[in-house]
């Protein structure tokens, strides 16, 4: 996908322009902010669908995911793109079940 390379080389030239000097990991940025976000987000919409306790367990589950850990150091798109297919499931099903398109869009 555009996007990723986009926030790639958009982080680090926003970083050098802030007087930062280069790092290794500023590729892994996009990556690590949205496996963090993942974390809570799957929390709240478990929250949200099955209860509390429901939403504590996929919060547990996405922080010590092994695999998930993995997934958020590099500089792919899988993190970004499930953290964005999870707002995309949660906006759709707010949509149907209030009548408004808007959250789906």
């Amino acid at each position: 996908p555009p996007l990723l390379p986009w926030l790639i080389e958009s982080t680090t030239l926003v970083l050098s322009i802030l007087g930062f000097a280069a790092r290794p990991w500023w590729p892994m940025l996009p990556g690590l902010i949205a496996g963090t976000l993942l974390i809570p987000s799957a929390g709240w919409i478990a929250g949200r669908w099955w209860g509390p306790r429901a939403g504590g367990l996929a919060a547990w589950l996405a922080a010590l995911s092994a695999f998930h850990a993995a997934y958020s150091r590099t500089a792919l798109t899988d993190p970004v793109v499930t953290l964005a297919i999870l707002w995309a499931v949660y906006g759709v099903w707010v949509a149907l079940g209030t009548d408004r398109f808007r959250p789906a869009i």
